[in-house]
């Protein structure tokens, strides 16, 4: 039996305590948009108040190539600005078929210096 490997994009960060109810609402509305795109596996938001504020935020995909084609669309952009909103840097990591990357994948995808798989 052979699993599907799907490609993810996690995220985690750190918002003002008082907003983190505010953001977990604009991801369940950013999800709602996600999850009907073509490609999308799943997609899911989780924040623990707890823990200052932390938000995890988790997209995943079934190839690569549909991930990258988010990238280029208002719902990414949407995502980024909030992403902006937070204490911290956000720690961002996609699991790729050819390993992990940061955020410097989504600028090499944006400049065409990435192949995708093959």
């Amino acid at each position: 039996m052979t699993a599907t490997l799907h490609v993810r994009m996690s995220i985690r960060w750190l918002v003002p305590a008082g907003k983190a109810r505010l953001m977990t609402e604009a991801l369940h509305r950013l999800m709602a948009t996600t999850n009907s795109e073509q490609g999308c596996v799943s997609c899911s938001v989780s924040a623990d108040v707890a823990a200052k504020g932390l938000i995890k935020y988790t997209e995943e995909w079934e190839t690569e190539e549909a991930l990258q084609q988010q990238f280029q669309t208002d719902r990414f952009r949407n995502l980024v600005a909030l992403l902006e909103s937070g204490t911290e840097p956000p720690v961002v990591e996609f699991l790729l078929p050819g390993g992990n990357r940061g955020l410097d994948y989504v600028e090499d995808v944006r400049a065409g210096n990435s192949r995708g798989r093959s």
